[in-house]
């Protein structure tokens, strides 16, 4: 069993599950997990953990470098979504795509306020 795996056995044993989530303050949801405070390291203090549920917890935990690291990941000519530098510049978007773009924006906005609330 990881450190990882100790720890978390130890929160739910101590603390009992995580039953609310302290960024959008919901307990109707079906999971709530402990998650991490940032720039802490796993240890035997609760204080170092938050409750959240699922949604907010990936949201939480999703960082600039993990984005960069699937962007790098996913930019070679042997990846099906690689594209040459520019290659939509100057072309129009449908109104779905515009709504898609937008709705993105607004789900990274929510991420950067989540992380400097907690």
């Amino acid at each position: 069993m990881t450190l990882y795996d100790r720890i978390h056995d130890w929160l739910r044993h101590t603390y009992g599950k995580a039953t609310t989530c302290e960024f959008c303050h919901q307990n109707d949801k079906k999971k709530y997990e402990y998650a991490l405070k940032q720039g802490l390291e796993h240890d035997f203090k609760r204080e170092n953990y938050l409750q959240l549920c699922t949604s907010c917890h990936r949201r939480y935990d999703w960082t600039d470098e993990k984005s960069k690291a699937i962007s790098i990941r996913n930019s070679g000519p042997g990846n099906a979504r690689w594209r040459k530098p520019g290659a939509f510049r100057g072309r129009h978007h449908t109104e779905e795509i515009k709504r898609k773009i937008s709705e993105s924006n607004k789900r990274t906005k929510n991420r950067n306020k989540l992380k400097s609330l907690i």
